[in-house]
């Protein structure tokens, strides 16, 4: 499908203003077989095009989560970070206002909402007409997750595994 085919460079975004966005979409379990924690770091330019910086899947338990929220912030710096859960404020924000004190090294993150709605119908949602309109882009030559992430959304929303879709958006 053409819209999974929009690639872009380094280059083309260089002198671009953005602004960086990391999603989460915690698992449940580390257990095999079950779903993954994904990760997605996506830049939005003025036009509001969207540009996959990264995007990974993990199989993590919660503390390692919080490590892999604090080497995320390290790396990637963003302006926000968002994570779907519904236990954020309980068995999340807890810990990361206890590391963020250790570290020093403070950041936004925000619980998303799910809003009531299936996530089938939330990814559809956010997806469809941004891909129709061309505003989403891969990165060029990307060594993460990009390429399973491609094959989700080709397969959606028959496929077996669609974490890295909601993750994304």
């Amino acid at each position: 499908q053409e819209h999974l085919n929009r690639l872009y460079t380094p280059a083309d975004i260089k002198n671009l203003a953005l602004f960086r966005t990391i999603t989460i979409d915690p698992a449940e379990s580390t257990k095999q077989g079950s779903d993954y924690t994904a990760v997605a770091v996506v830049d939005t330019d003025q036009n509001n095009n969207w540009y996959v910086r990264f995007i990974k899947r993990y199989r993590v338990n919660s503390a390692e989560l919080i490590e892999l929220m604090f080497e995320l912030y390290k790396k990637w710096k963003p302006n926000v970070m968002g994570i779907e859960r519904k236990a954020f404020a309980d068995q999340i924000k807890p810990f990361l206002d206890i590391k963020a004190q250790e570290t020093g090294e403070f950041f936004t993150v925000k619980e998303l909402e799910h809003g009531g709605q299936r996530k089938e119908d939330r990814i559809r949602g956010a997806l469809q007409g941004r891909f129709e309109s061309g505003k989403i882009w891969f990165a060029e030559g990307a060594t993460d997750d990009t390429s399973i992430l491609r094959g989700e959304l080709y397969d959606f929303p028959f496929g077996k595994n669609d974490v890295l879709c909601f993750a994304a958006w």
